[in-house]
């Protein structure tokens, strides 16, 4: 005797060379005549073992959710380039330190940024570096150093205007008051120049 089927049964197709382990037409492990393998359930398939090595040229997931639970380190090498796509939000969350170190060159773009830091140590050693924006604050939250640049300007053309107009007890205008009042709408001008990129 080799066989016995329940009456009204039938047998799963199985191809030349191929070997097929079921237990029902949802559960089964498949081996063609190639040797390429698959296995499928529409339960769980839950795999443990101390220690579990994978070696493969190529790997392919298609997932729909995924999450990974390490109660310790994790390391990944890559010899190559990584190129990480994300439709929505990247979250990144340590309780510790978090070190980015780049030999080459970092590119960044982004449509707004808004960052909140307690404590800053920032060191630039650049030929040029540029601060591109509309308006800029640059100081404490009630002070911007900006501002305070801006009313030195104001104070250097209101004393440049003083010194070209005074006079010493009703007498004669200075010999330089030409000279003077061109300070004032020098400083002016500059003026006119940085107060529309101070944000109040």
């Amino acid at each position: 005797m080799h066989t016995l089927l329940a009456q009204d049964k039938t047998v799963p197709s199985v191809a030349v060379g191929e070997q097929l382990k079921q237990q029902r037409p949802e559960v089964f492990e498949r081996t063609d005549a190639t040797g390429n393998k698959t296995r499928e359930t529409d339960q769980t398939i839950t795999d443990r073992s101390f220690v579990r090595v994978i070696e493969t040229d190529t790997e392919t997931k298609n997932i729909g959710t995924s999450q990974s639970n390490i109660d310790a380190d994790k390391q990944v090498n890559i010899g190559g380039n990584y190129s990480l796509s994300v439709v929505g939000n990247i979250i990144t969350v340590t309780t510790g330190n978090a070190t980015t170190a780049i030999d080459g060159i970092l590119k960044e773009q982004i449509s707004s940024i808004a960052e909140r830091c307690l404590d800053v140590l920032l060191k630039l050693k650049a030929p040029t570096i540029q601060l591109l924006a509309s308006q800029i604050h640059i100081g404490s939250g009630e002070q911007n150093i900006l501002s305070i640049m801006e009313e030195t300007i104001q104070i250097v053309a209101d004393l440049a205007n003083t010194v070209a107009s005074h006079t010493h007890n009703g007498g004669p205008a200075p010999d330089q008051s030409s000279t003077f009042s061109g300070y004032n709408s020098r400083a002016l001008n500059e003026k006119d120049k940085f107060s529309p990129i101070i944000e109040q």
